[in-house]
């Protein structure tokens, strides 16, 4: 027999005060002479002797009481070995629920955290009884077994099991066992062992369905705690472009972002960037405690197509983070569409076309061409990444819905008005996009009579950025232009947009809106001499420029990543539906489906690991940077209250148990509260209301003598 909670045992202590009473009622009674006193000499040596007895009795049956309730307090139980008690109960579902991600691959003065917890669970299995039943569910990577298995597969399964680096599937996985545990008719227990980590304890709030009963099916769990104060760890958490404007031949700029997860400082690490084989830089990293910081790399694309690379951080002692792999997206020649109104007359020509058309010239292959507003259909708009409606008197309402969709679609869309704009027309159109609206104007149209001025430019927006050169801490000094003439934009509310250019009365001159996928700019001004002396300014035609290259680069550039933890969902714009997808030189078929915009991809991938997964219909193909969750290098833990405390919002949560410290017996005492070793505290508990029963019948029957 052993007890759940030794350390009430103290209340032995009370045995102490029957005893104590006993002692006391010892004391020899008073003598007191009589004249019959000899009379009663023999009768006064009987009824002592009585007397004796009786209060042996009582001290034996008090102090057998107050022993067999401070049993029962420390919860007595007996292993299932004992056969007379364990065949009272049939068999119990254990769901194993265990902790293999990164943050297992620590180490304590126990040993590995995963062979702690491999260790524990060995122990429970087999602790259990011959026709017990176990489902082991490894927190990430695919699951073992669909359904329960025996001792001796339990401890197969246990054996196999190992720390991966794959995704984690928490919230999945526990709602598999408790599933599980419900539909059987046996009755079950989860036990759960992990670090405790809180990015995975987080993660529970996924479990909360919209099934209000589903909490009644929770089976009780017992949280085992694995390890001591996590490890400190350094981990590269981002790999991105440092703006939206990719093109081939244009060099571009690469953010790398490494943080210290750890208490104390980190130094002589290096980072690394490798492109297409190639390095191209290091730094030497050194950073404070939870420090983070982000280190540029230059990459200059020398094509279009998939541009792969690897970030590496070196000196680290945990290196399941020191990699991180990314897919970079450069666009082929970009088509932009120009919507001109060919009928207007005007003393003063747009300055746009000659923009574009230079710009047709660069290495970066934009090709545009001309329309009339009256020659836009929607099957036009399909060969296009990017419209400019440039000086229309009017939007037409018949290409209202097809610009709108062309725009939710991920596509770029700019707008720049003419002087002879209806306001009305420009405000029922933007009124589809809820962006804001045009409420009047300032200025007189070719008057060339200054009513404000640009404010100074700021880098921070990517039309603006790498325009010029100078030093990182260096202000942009350059003569802004001036303004005669421009509409008044106000901004909707919900929608208030990015502005790039304002006035010196704070007032939008050029207003990005992210709308749906896309992109749509709004420009106060027009682009002809009429407006502002800025298409002669020298800044006019880079900043024009870079303004067209981002509005067709807005979706078809940049990273394309999926991240561990989750199912593989992607729309690509293959043409058939034979796709195979190959990561890390295993290959597989995943669900595909035909949908508008191509064919739909979908795959569960807990069985993938970081790489780049290369897909594949035999005609096209598509690279896919696959990396783990930023949140696996986070080591941190909950403290045992805090565990509890979130713990118990989503599940039935009996015990916290935290085996820091703990021997092979003590481990033994805590998996005895499993259920597969029988309690018998209420053995103990009955054993002591007999004996008050038995106490009181002794002292009714017998009443309390006294001698005189």
């Amino acid at each position: 027999m052993s007890f759940l909670n030794p350390f009430l045992l103290i209340g032995l202590l009370a045995v102490a005060i029957p005893l104590i009473l006993h002692l006391i009622n010892l004391r020899k009674p008073r003598l007191i002479a009589f004249s019959t006193i000899s009379f009663f000499t023999e009768l006064q040596k009987s009824t002592l002797k009585r007397l004796n007895i009786k209060r042996l009795l009582l001290l034996a049956v008090r102090s057998l009481a107050l022993i067999f309730l401070a049993f029962a307090l420390a919860r007595p139980f007996l292993p299932s070995q004992f056969s007379f008690i364990g065949s009272e109960r049939g068999p119990i579902l254990f769901g194993l629920f265990i902790d293999n991600g990164p943050g297992m691959g620590q180490i304590d003065e126990n040993g590995p955290y995963i062979d702690q917890a491999k260790d524990y669970a060995e122990k429970i299995i087999s602790n259990a009884k011959q026709n017990d039943l176990f489902l082991i569910t490894p927190t990430h990577g695919e699951l073992f077994h669909s359904r329960p298995v025996n001792k001796q597969e339990a401890l197969h399964q246990l054996e196999k099991l190992k720390v991966e680096n794959k995704g984690a599937f928490l919230a999945s996985n526990i709602k598999t066992i408790i599933y599980q545990l419900s539909q059987d008719n046996t009755s079950g227990l989860i036990y759960w062992l992990s670090t405790g980590q809180k990015t995975h304890i987080r993660s529970l709030a996924e479990l909360i369905p919209e099934d209000e009963n589903f909490r009644k099916e929770f089976s009780p769990l017992q949280f085992v705690k694995i390890g001591d104060r996590p490890s400190s760890n350094t981990a590269i958490t981002g790999v991105r472009p440092a703006n939206q404007i990719i093109s081939k031949g244009m060099p571009f700029l690469i953010d790398v972002e490494v943080q210290n997860f750890g208490n104390d400082p980190i130094y002589n690490q290096y980072l690394s960037l490798e492109v297409e084989g190639t390095s191209v830089g290091e730094y030497q990293v050194e950073l404070e405690a939870g420090q983070s910081e982000v280190f540029a790399f230059e990459v200059l694309p020398q094509s279009s197509g998939d541009l792969r690379g690897i970030a590496r951080l070196e000196g680290d002692t945990y290196t399941f983070d020191n990699k991180r792999y990314f897919t970079i997206a450069v666009p082929e020649a970009k088509n932009m569409l120009l919507v001109q109104d060919q009928s207007q007359e005007s003393d003063y020509r747009s300055y746009l076309r000659p923009v574009l058309e230079a710009a047709s010239q660069t290495s970066a292959q934009i090709q545009f061409n001309t329309l009339s507003v009256n020659q836009i259909r929607a099957e036009n708009l399909e060969d296009y990444d990017a419209v400019v409606l440039d000086g229309l008197t009017e939007i037409p309402e018949f290409i209202h819905d097809d610009l709108q969709r062309f725009v939710q679609q991920g596509n770029g869309l700019i707008i720049f008005p003419s002087e002879n704009s209806q306001l009305n027309s420009y405000n029922q159109f933007l009124n589809q996009f809820t962006v804001g609206k045009f409420t009047g104007l300032r200025g007189d149209f070719g008057r060339f009579d200054y009513v404000a001025r640009f404010q100074p430019l700021v880098e921070g927006h990517p039309i603006l950025d790498e325009i010029f050169q100078k030093k990182e801490e260096d202000e942009i000094k350059a003569t802004m232009p001036d303004v005669y003439y421009y509409w008044v934009y106000e901004r909707d509310n919900n929608n208030r947009g990015n502005s790039i250019f304002q006035s010196n009365l704070n007032e939008p001159l050029l207003i990005e809106h992210k709308y749906g996928d896309g992109l749509l700019m709004v420009s106060s001004l027009g682009t002809d001499p009429g407006w502002s002396n800025f298409p002669t300014n020298p800044l006019f035609a880079p900043i024009y420029f870079r303004m067209a290259l981002y509005a067709v680069s807005f979706e078809s550039s940049g990273m394309v990543e999926h991240t561990l933890g989750k199912p593989f969902n992607w729309e690509s714009s293959f043409a058939n539906l034979n796709v195979e997808i190959e990561l890390n030189d295993i290959s597989v078929k995943p669900e595909a489906a035909m949908t508008a915009g191509g064919v739909q991809i979908r795959y569960d991938a807990k069985d993938w690991e970081p790489g780049w997964a290369d897909i594949s219909d035999g005609q096209n193909q598509s690279s896919i940077a696959i990396n783990q969750n930023i949140s696996e290098s986070d080591f941190s833990t909950f403290t045992k209250q805090e565990l509890e405390n979130e713990i118990s919002n989503h599940l039935h949560l009996i015990e916290i148990v935290d085996t820091y410290g703990m021997n092979a017996n003590e481990k033994n005492i805590k998996i005895g509260s499993a259920g597969f070793a029988s309690e018998i505290w209420n053995w103990f508990v009955g054993l002591a209301l007999v004996l008050l029963l038995i106490e009181c019948l002794i002292t009714s029957k017998y009443k309390a003598e006294r001698l005189s």
